[in-house]
């Protein structure tokens, strides 16, 4: 999301922001970059393969179809499962930047977000017709299609609801900006160069809870780093472009690893250690925006990229084979395409430069991969002043 550029290069200058956006959905993009069921995006639960490969540990203790199905031939049309859902995203935050002299700047920033997934159901994709495996009969069948939360959660996994608020990950930003002046071409070049620490502050998943949600990167150390370019023009036109990276620590963890290269679905049985190294996040765009004309009305249409890169991940135990765990749909990049509108009105005036400003926004993304389709709206306010001792 583009937000208010802070006047950088002011020295001694300090902001502060606060937001709130929000956005909902029901719809995922898939692997296939096609719009599914919210939960289809790494793609339908495969039922046939779900416990191939499983260890006996886990299978111990249950009895349901499922844990001899995959040795039964099954035809391959057979027990895919479409899982729907609805998800609400709520978040709001604080954004503080101090300017020193001479460009150098902080910027603080923490989210809280509120993280809701509901009106989850299980939708039989097997086409009318396809036969049954063998040593399942037509009741069997049906039996469990009618209980299938209840026979998957027999495997000490949780398929409820999520209803998760706190506070995601902490950013602490050191940067350098500069104003350039002395061109021919245009108003002003403006960049500023940024290089921080995120902190992993953010709730991490829950392993028992087939569908949870990190309040942030899922409790791995990052670190941010930013380029960013702004020309101006004709007074009141800026066309400004970034390029932001966030690159993870290493860490092991313990995690619900793929067993089988046809199982597909959020689900998986099986439970692990691993050494896993996160996928680099990466985000960029540009923008148009037309600087405080009229009355410090200024509104920006803008183009975003992001782009989550694949995991890597060791398991510890042999029970699980490498290339099976890091073939997983949901350890492959991710990416989406965003359309961002922006209206600001900032009342600063010489007079009185430390009023507010309040802004108003929309994500609206229209293309991706492997993410949920969640535009989003919103409305930031903030306000810039200089202590005064």
């Amino acid at each position: 999301m583009w937000r208010s550029d802070p006047r950088l290069r002011c020295d001694q200058l300090s902001t502060i922001e606060t937001w709130l956006n929000g956005g909902q959905t029901n719809q995922s993009f898939n692997t296939d970059s096609c719009r599914v069921g919210l939960l289809s995006l790494y793609g339908d639960l495969n039922i046939r393969n779900l416990a191939e490969g499983v260890p006996s540990s886990v299978t111990d203790g249950t009895d349901t179809i499922i844990n001899d199905l995959w040795l039964q031939n099954p035809d391959p049309n057979f027990g895919n499962f479409a899982i729907n859902a609805k998800f609400e995203d709520t978040e709001t935050g604080l954004c503080y930047v101090q300017n020193f002299h001479n460009g150098l700047f902080l910027q603080l920033h923490v989210p809280v977000r509120r993280l809701e997934l509901n009106e989850i159901s299980y939708v039989d994709q097997t086409p009318v017709g396809t036969p049954l495996p063998t040593g399942v009969s037509e009741a069997e069948w049906l039996n469990f299609r009618s209980t299938i939360k209840t026979q998957l959660e027999t495997y000490q996994i949780r398929l409820s609801p999520v209803h998760e608020t706190g506070f995601g990950d902490f950013t602490a930003e050191f940067g350098w900006a500069q104003n350039y002046q002395h061109t021919k071409f245009f108003d002003f070049i403006d960049t500023d160069v940024r290089l921080g620490l995120l902190f992993p502050t953010g709730r991490k998943a829950d392993v028992r809870q087939a569908y949870d949600l990190p309040l942030g990167y899922g409790g791995f150390w990052g670190f941010p780093l930013s380029v960013r370019i702004s020309l101006g023009a004709y007074e009141w036109l800026t066309l400004g472009t970034l390029l932001d990276a966030i690159f993870f620590h290493e860490d092991t963890r313990c995690l619900r690893l793929r067993t089988a290269a046809d199982q597909s679905g959020p689900i998986k049985l099986a439970v692990g250690t691993a050494k896993v190294q996160r996928g680099s996040v990466l985000n960029t765009g540009f923008y148009l925006k037309t600087d405080h004309i009229p009355w410090g009305l200024s509104l920006m249409l803008g183009y975003s990229y992001n782009k989550g890169n694949a995991w890597n991940v060791l398991p510890e135990s042999a029970d699980f084979d490498y290339t099976i765990v890091n073939a997983d749909p949901a350890l492959q990049s991710w990416h989406m395409h965003i359309l961002n509108i922006f209206v600001e009105c900032d009342f600063a005036t010489d007079d009185h430069p430390h009023l507010p400003y309040i802004a108003f926004n929309v994500d609206h993304i229209f293309k991706g991969q492997r993410v949920f389709d969640t535009s989003m709206k919103g409305t930031t306010l903030g306000v810039n002043f200089i202590w005064e001792y």
